[in-house]
């Protein structure tokens, strides 16, 4: 997954990277490569969504250009968590069917049971997708707000 964006500044681009620098590197990001008017880092990884959403980002490059900052950031953690979410839910559904859906083969009793295996799975087709658009929503949007942020503080003078 990747997200890219650009917006308007008319400010100095070096306080506009200097901004962007703090609010990564106290979220746990590597800086790469940097220049005056460039920048890429890599995300440390996101273990839970209720971590800080930049963390979602897997690799990022800003770059300020004239009047415009844009960056390009790679969704690899928000990808990741997916993909975790996934695996549990299939294997909460292997499970409980090696639990509940063997137990009606064996038993006369309880035939009923057999389709409680499938609530993990019935669980996971909602929550999963509904998980994924949040996690990437509030990523993108962290992203945004920290490059309105480099715009509005590189300004001299008041903040807007």
């Amino acid at each position: 997954m990747t997200y890219e964006n650009t917006i308007n500044f008319s400010g100095d681009s070096r306080r506009a990277m200097q901004v962007a620098i703090d609010a990564l590197i106290a979220n746990g990001f590597r800086t790469g490569s940097k220049t005056e008017s460039s920048l890429s880092c890599t995300g440390p990884g996101m273990n839970s969504t209720s971590q800080n959403p930049l963390r979602g980002i897997s690799n990022a490059q800003i770059t300020v250009s004239g009047n415009t900052i844009s960056i390009r950031a790679e969704l690899g953690s928000v990808k990741f968590m997916i993909t975790f979410l996934i695996a549990l839910m299939v294997s909460m559904s292997l499970l409980f069917l090696m639990v509940f859906g063997m137990t009606p083969l064996h038993s006369k009793t309880t035939p009923t049971r057999m389709p409680a295996f499938l609530l993990p799975s019935a669980v996971g087709l909602v929550l999963v997708p509904f998980l994924g658009i949040m996690m990437k929503r509030r990523t993108t949007r962290a992203v945004d707000a920290l490059l309105h942020n480099m715009a509005a503080l590189s300004v001299d003078g008041p903040i807007q």
